[in-house]
């Protein structure tokens, strides 16, 4: 094996190592079953909102200390996001499992997560056929109108 292939090969390791971490911490903060995202959403048990602020807190930090010397640009709030956020936020509430959790679920074993897995690849198809057609907005472009 060449040197160039080990050196494409160690992001994937690096990536695949923090990948197996989030599975992990997911699966132990209970992020993986519907009823603790449930206790969460309807606020019975703060526990996993306390989490979600830390996560933002900790990204927060991260941005401001890494991405301090990039010149990012402002731009207004695209119009589809408040759309697409409360369409997100449903499907959070009615399967109780965000984006990634599907994968951790079937590393635990839990087929059914296939049928959340199959939605949100049906969505993602959907996305450019309901963006372009139904709302006349550009399909390569979430930034501004």
């Amino acid at each position: 094996m060449s040197f160039s292939k080990l050196s494409g090969l160690r992001p994937s390791l690096v990536s695949g190592f923090f990948g197996l971490c989030l599975g992990f911490t997911l699966s132990r903060l209970g992020f993986t079953r519907w009823g603790e995202m449930h206790r969460m959403l309807t606020l019975q048990d703060p526990r996993l909102i306390i989490t979600f602020g830390a996560a933002v807190v900790l990204t927060g930090l991260g941005l401001a200390i890494f991405a301090r010397h990039l010149r990012l640009p402002v731009r207004r709030i695209h119009r589809g996001t408040v759309i697409g956020g409360v369409i997100f936020g449903v499907g959070w509430a009615v399967t109780g499992i965000c984006p990634a959790v599907p994968f951790v679920q079937l590393g635990e074993g839990r087929l059914f997560a296939l049928i959340s897995l199959v939605g949100m690849l049906f969505g993602s198809w959907l996305y450019p056929v309901v963006h372009a057609r139904y709302f006349r907005w550009a399909k390569d472009s979430c930034g501004g109108d």
